[in-house]
Order: structure tokens, then C-alpha cells, then sequence
């Protein structure tokens, strides 16, 4: 997790001046893919971001103590475009995600699945065609 949250933070900097938004689209669509494939249920990876940025605007609360007015804006126009990015990361990371469930989908390995991990035996509960 430290690991992570510490990749977010390292480029976040040249993520937020950047004007061009397809890097951050293409790292966080691979990111929700990526998760897919691992068996991350959706809502954790998307919490995962959340607390990233709350952490991290904690943080700049705690230790970006403004002493004017000019300061102040400065703060409140970061945190503006930390919301921001973090906002188009959970965005990009749950279409990745939802692109590689539906990936799964169309070659069949869901059902594979599905049928593996199926509680009832197989046939169903009512093998013998008598049901109650």
C-alpha cells in the first residue's frame, strides 16, 4: 500500500501541471484493469483513491499554515486541483476496471469462474427433476 500511495504522490506534481490529460487516463486505466485482473473488488480500489487524496489534503492542512491571503488562495487553488485529478483518477480507474470485467465477459472466462466457485453440486440442487 505504502508503495502505492507513494507512486500517486510522486507524480501527482507533474500530473497537476500538466495540461494534457491522456497520461493520467492511461495510468489509471491500466491501474482499474490491472486491479480487475488481480481479483480487486471495484468499491476497494476506488476507496483505495479516496483515501489516497484525503491523506493527502490532511496533510497539506496540518503543515500548509498560510500567513496571507495570497497564500491561502494558493492553498485552496491546490487542493482544487488535487479534488480535481483525483476526481478523473477514480473516473479512469473504474472505466479500466469495467472494460476488462467486460472483457471477461465476452471470452467466456466468467463463467468459467462462475462454475468453479458455484455452491450448489453440479447439476443444481435438484438433480434428480424432483423439486419440493
Amino acid at each position: 500500500m505504502y508503495n502505492r500511495c507513494y507512486e500517486v504522490y510522486h507524480n501527482l506534481g507533474r500530473w497537476l501541471w500538466e495540461k494534457s490529460d491522456q497520461a493520467v487516463q492511461e495510468r489509471f486505466n491500466e491501474l482499474g484493469e490491472r486491479r480487475c485482473e488481480e481479483g480487486i473488488p471495484l468499491a476497494e480500489v476506488l476507496w483505495a483513491l479516496v483515501f489516497t487524496k484525503d491523506l493527502l489534503l490532511e496533510y497539506l492542512g496540518a503543515y500548509g499554515l498560510a500567513d496571507s491571503a495570497v497564500e491561502l488562495y494558493q492553498q485552496q487553488e491546490l487542493d482544487r486541483l488535487i479534488c480535481h485529478f483525483f476526481d478523473r483518477a477514480v473516473c479512469y480507474t473504474a472505466a479500466g476496471y469495467e472494460r476488462q470485467v467486460l472483457k471477461k465477459k465476452t471470452s467466456g472466462e466468467d463463467r468459467e469462474l462462475r462454475r468453479s466457485r458455484s455452491f450448489w453440486p453440479q447439476g443444481g440442487l435438484f438433480r434428480n427433476g424432483r423439486k419440493p
